[in-house]
This record gives C-alpha cells, sequence and structure tokens, in this order.
C-alpha cells in the first residue's frame, strides 16, 4: 500500500525512464517480479519507499535520506529530512 492510500506501480516505460534520469520510484506492493526495482538499482539509483509526502505543499526541496547501517543487509530503515 502506498503513502496515497492504494497500490501504485509504475509503467515498464516510466520504469526505464525513471532509471535514466535518477528518480526515485515505488513498485506495486507485494509485485511477484520487482522488475522496477531491479531496473533502477541496475542503473544505480537509489530506492527510497513508505514515505508519507501528504502535508508536503508543492515545491523544490532536497531530499536527504539517511539509512541505519546493517552488515549484510539489502534495506534499511532510515530518517528521512526534507529541506526547502
Amino acid at each position: 500500500m502506498s503513502a496515497l492510500g492504494g497500490t501504485r506501480g509504475v509503467a515498464s516505460g516510466a520504469r526505464d525512464s525513471a532509471g535514466r534520469r535518477g528518480l526515485l520510484s515505488v513498485e506495486t506492493y507485494g509485485a511477484a517480479e520487482p522488475k522496477t526495482h531491479r531496473t533502477l538499482l541496475g542503473a544505480g539509483v537509489i530506492i527510497v519507499e513508505g514515505l508519507n509526502l501528504h502535508g508536503v505543499p508543492p515545491g523544490k526541496y532536497t531530499f536527504v535520506g539517511l539509512p541505519l547501517k546493517i552488515q549484510g543487509g539489502d534495506g534499511a530503515p532510515g530518517r528521512a529530512i526534507l529541506m526547502r
């Protein structure tokens, strides 16, 4: 489930374009084949999931993601900072 209250996915064309442009993306929750994740990670894109941006007004921001260092992990919880 996304922060917007429903499941969301990324079409393959958008997924490939996002990977080339360095954008963040979220795969449909519980996807049997994580194609979006593999495409983006293969392009060197860092994936951030589970952000609730409901109260954030539109505008330009700097995002800072501070993940916990977990030895041998393939993901980690972290602190997200958004600066205007």
